[in-house]
């Protein structure tokens, strides 16, 4: 098992934080100083179990590193810290009663645009389950600069989402995910993320009750955690431009207290104007998108959102696209509005 040469999401991270600029930081807590993180080189150049690329930011436990000279910092930059060990050897297979190569304990589900699958593990020195993406080397790469180089025409950057959490989790955005770790051995990268119980908005849509006044009671506070989200993300300057049922996950806290986490930040920006570029998934899709007009993001993303609320009341989508010609039902709606489709 060997680390990565280089915590090159990081790199994504403080992009992050210089394209968003000071506007940023009337977030939720602001950023006093910008971390930075560095591995420091094993004594025998040898590793014998996996070091986490990233973990939890400390202001008390920052230090200087004698291995990274002072010149290679920005002048006010936050001390680098050295980054702890987590084996993998913490996690564990439940019902195998052995260790296996990927500790799997069951999987969740096909991670398809990333080439791989998110599988449910078992951290046994904190006794709690975490959700991990496994991505192939030969298709995330070692850097982002080597994926995009890779993979120009790739919508979907994973090295992105990674450097937006972090960015996310340090300002402390309380509808993401908190990223525990990013590993690697030879064949893949291992992503390490808190686990949602409840799985995603999707899953969670197709039971409950029917659609109607007592859907609309159980649904109100997921709704408004979900616009509180968009908003905070828009107040720091970053688009999703992928909102979806599918990246929106439900856990429950405090008995049956239910909380949502925004994933999937791959699509993101810090951009807000945009032209001849569509992303998201078809049926989220605002019909400016299918245009050759400039158009804005934090309305485009307004119009996911109300497609996502709209999917969680009423358990179907108002539509299958809104490309021209490609959905009768949003042609109709577009002509007559919503409420020429309401029941009498």
């Amino acid at each position: 098992m060997a680390i990565l040469p280089t915590p090159d999401f990081l790199e994504c991270h403080e992009a992050f934080v210089r394209s968003l600029g000071p506007e940023a930081l009337k977030g939720p807590r602001r950023l006093q100083e910008r971390p930075c993180w560095a591995l420091k080189d094993v004594d025998d150049g040898h590793v014998k179990a996996p070091r986490a690329l990233h973990q939890g930011y400390d202001h008390k436990e920052a230090r200087e590193s004698s291995q990274l000279p002072s010149a290679s910092r920005p002048s006010g930059e936050a001390p680098v810290r050295e980054v702890r060990d987590w084996p993998l050897q913490r996690f564990e297979a439940q019902g195998s009663g052995a260790l296996q190569r990927r500790i799997v304990i069951r999987k969740l589900q096909d991670a398809t645009r990333n080439r791989g699958q998110v599988v449910l593990m078992k951290d046994k020195d904190e006794n709690r389950l975490v959700a991990v993406k496994i991505m192939p080397n030969r298709w995330v790469g070692t850097s982002h600069s080597d994926f995009v180089i890779d993979h120009p025409s790739e919508t979907e950057l994973p090295w992105q989402d990674l450097g937006c959490v972090r960015f996310l989790n340090d300002v402390g955005f309380p509808y993401a995910c908190d990223l525990l770790g990013v590993y690697r051995d030879a064949e893949h990268t291992y992503v390490v993320t808190t686990f949602a119980t409840e799985g995603d908005l999707f899953s969670w849509c197709e039971g409950g009750v029917a659609p109607g006044h007592e859907r609309e009671i159980v649904v109100q506070p997921i709704a408004r955690q979900l616009m509180e989200g968009i908003q905070q993300l828009h107040d720091f300057g970053i688009v999703h431009r992928d909102l979806s049922l599918e990246n929106v996950l439900m856990s429950k806290t405090d008995g049956d207290t239910m909380t949502i986490k925004i994933i999937d930040f791959s699509m993101a920006s810090t951009a807000r104007s945009f032209r001849n570029c569509i992303r998201g998934k078809a049926s989220y899709q605002a019909p400016e998108l299918h245009t050759d007009q400039e158009y804005d993001a934090y309305l485009t993303d307004a119009f996911s959102l109300g497609v996502t609320l709209y999917a969680v009341l009423l358990k179907d989508y108002p539509w299958l696209s809104t490309r021209p010609g490609g959905c009768k039902c949003f042609e109709y709606v577009k002509k007559h509005g919503f409420r020429a489709c309401a029941c009498p």
